[in-house]
């Protein structure tokens, strides 16, 4: 396997062979192939645990490393399928930092709301936030235009 040249010593493969044949390996252990269903993921997520483990132990082949790289793309490839959210409505936002700033609907007026009675109808979702409306909200809130924005 190895040979002796001038006194160092040389190995037949090199490094990155080295390094293919420990991701083959780790491919005939755990297949690379596209998640389709949880039971997969779960699958594939235990293989993962045991991947880190052995980093964390610094008992991680190049090879495996790599391989782990790509069974990562793989896991979230597939929970962000699984993991979506829908934004709330503009109006659920206005309730949600009204809540978080302990405010009332008559403190919303005037400075972000003209009467008391628009505040209330836009909570209601009788009526929509205007351009002005969200303008004002993201300076108060000091956020982003686009979380008041259905």
């Amino acid at each position: 396997m190895q040979n002796m040249t001038n006194g160092i010593k040389r190995s037949k493969k090199s490094s990155s062979e080295s390094a293919l044949y420990q991701f083959i390996a780790a491919v005939k252990k755990f297949p690379l192939k596209k998640i389709t269903s949880s039971e997969q993921n779960e699958k594939a997520l235990v293989r993962f645990e045991e991947l880190i483990h052995a980093s964390n132990r610094g008992k991680l082949s190049p090879g495996e490393s790599d391989y782990m790289d790509v069974l990562s793309l793989l896991i979230r490839d597939y929970e962000s399928t699984i993991h979506t959210f829908e934004k709330p409505e503009g109006r659920e936002m206005v309730r949600f930092f009204m809540q978080q700033h302990e405010l009332k609907q008559r403190d919303m007026v005037p400075h972000i709301f003209e009467t008391q009675s628009i505040v209330s109808e836009v909570l209601n979702g009788k009526k929509k936030l205007t351009i002005d409306h969200i303008k004002r909200l993201a300076d108060h809130f000091k956020v982003k235009a686009e979380l008041f924005i259905d």
